[in-house]
């Protein structure tokens, strides 16, 4: 198992059903490496962090292999072709309500709560900038229950900023919503499938270039 590095020696583990937890290492892997993500075991986004890019990608490849494997394909897997830090163009958020807080950002390893992050090194920096914007925007638009998603995907034009939410859509959540959005330069936002901006860009004609 990747998690434990390739080869950790451990202390102790705590064992919960099936799955265990190690609350010490004695003498860590050559493969295991400081996780550069200051929210590391606190969001669930990235988990494997620790291990090294070598043994990251030599346990990716063979996912695929034993996946042939056990299909029984013999195929050719070529080594994993690695995409950089901070070139992700799509996450999705999570907002809920706890007590009088408002928690947005991704969940925490196999669990439904959310941990609240300030950046993510793997998204591109428009999204990880808007992070204070689109917090606010789901601290409006948060449902009393349950929990409210933001899918942010960075077009040509900039932010395109779906949210679907429990919470219903009046005019002074509307305004409100609408304000942050043009404030923040937001290409376009949806609540629930309705369009509450769009901002499109056009590029100007022959004509216009010549008048300008």
């Amino acid at each position: 198992c990747i998690s434990s590095a390739a080869s950790d020696v451990y202390k102790r583990q705590e064992r919960q059903g099936q799955r265990a937890r190690a609350t010490a290492i004695l003498e860590a892997s050559p493969e295991r490496q400081a996780a550069p993500c200051p929210h590391y075991t606190h969001c669930g986004g990235c988990d494997l962090q620790h291990a090294s890019p070598a043994l990251y990608a030599d346990f990716k490849r063979d996912l695929v292999v034993e996946a042939l494997r056990r299909a029984g394909l013999d195929a050719p897997v070529h080594a994993m072709v690695p995409t950089a830090p901070g070139t992700r163009r799509r996450a999705v958020f999570s907002a809920t309500r706890a007590g009088t807080r408002i928690l947005f950002g991704f969940h925490e390893a196999m669990s439904n709560r959310i941990a609240s992050i300030d950046t993510c090194l793997v998204l591109k920096g428009e999204i990880v900038s808007a992070l204070p914007a689109l917090r606010k925007l789901a601290e409006g638009l948060v449902a009393r229950k349950g929990e409210t998603r933001l899918t942010v995907t960075l077009a040509g034009t900039g932010l395109d900023i779906a949210v679907e939410t429990g919470q219903t859509l009046s005019e002074p959540l509307r305004a409100r919503a609408t304000q942050i959005a043009l404030s923040s330069d937001f290409a376009r936002l949806s609540v629930n499938g309705e369009i509450v901006i769009c901002l499109l860009y056009t590029s100007p004609s022959p004509r216009d270039r010549q008048k300008s």
